[in-house]
């Protein structure tokens, strides 16, 4: 599976923005499973949960080779 981060989920490490990465995990495994694995610090509940161009909910279950988009919500006015 592949995670990409947005916006103010990006980190900068030493070797540059860290904008994705690859995540392997056990068969059956959901969205919310993937976002425990990451232990973000950001709240889950201001995230927009993306599957292959499809918004979802944390039970979503993953496929391999699934593209995980974590958008977080960005209030303004």
């Amino acid at each position: 599976m592949h995670v990409h981060f947005h916006t103010l989920l990006q980190q900068v490490t030493p070797q540059g923005r860290r904008t994705h990465l690859d995540m392997h995990l056990p068969a059956g495994a959901t969205v919310g499973d993937a976002l425990a694995r990451l232990a973000l610090t950001y709240d889950p509940e201001a995230l927009a949960l993306v599957v292959n161009r499809r918004e979802v909910e944390p039970d979503h279950p993953l496929q391999d080779g699934d593209r995980l988009d974590l958008i977080p919500a960005i209030a303004g006015g």
